[in-house]
């Protein structure tokens, strides 16, 4: 599979629209043709009790990948950047790079590695996509463990 990344780099960020979400929900429409619910997301909703990644992920359609499940095309990392909870995702695009848009930065494609990879709280891979489906594992919240 070739994978131009060339439309979703280089965009201005933008809470609530052109953020790390809306990076997403473009991303999963032009690649998988999934739809995926804008959430309203005001800034800062991760400091403030909100959870949404984790809240929501499931009746998206995703479902959590485990340590030994190897990475594939279009897999979403849920990263805690400096919050309590995961407040950033980030796009696997393969060859150990992920796509994604940080606060006050363009769009862009990155190697995961470093604080992606250090505050990486949970791995999910949406129904859709094709390649081995690994066993399903749930996620306790309260604990931030896969069993």
């Amino acid at each position: 599979m070739s994978f131009n990344p060339a439309p979703y780099i280089g965009k201005k960020f933008i809470h609530g629209s052109d953020d790390c979400y809306g990076l997403v929900r473009e991303f999963y429409e032009k690649e998988f043709g999934v739809k995926l619910t804008n959430y309203a997301r005001v800034d800062n909703w991760w400091n403030e009790g909100g959870n949404m990644y984790m809240d929501n992920f499931k009746k998206e359609g995703f479902y959590l990948l485990g340590d030994r499940d190897e990475p594939l095309f279009g897999d979403l990392y849920l990263i805690a950047f400096c919050a309590p909870v995961a407040c950033h995702a980030a796009i696997y695009i393969g060859d150990g790079k992920i796509l994604h848009h940080v606060t006050n930065r363009i769009s862009c494609v990155e190697r995961y590695r470093g604080c992606w990879r250090n505050w990486t709280v949970a791995r999910i891979r949406h129904e859709s996509q094709k390649g081995v489906r690994p066993e399903r594992r749930e996620y306790d919240f309260s604990k931030r463990i896969i069993d």
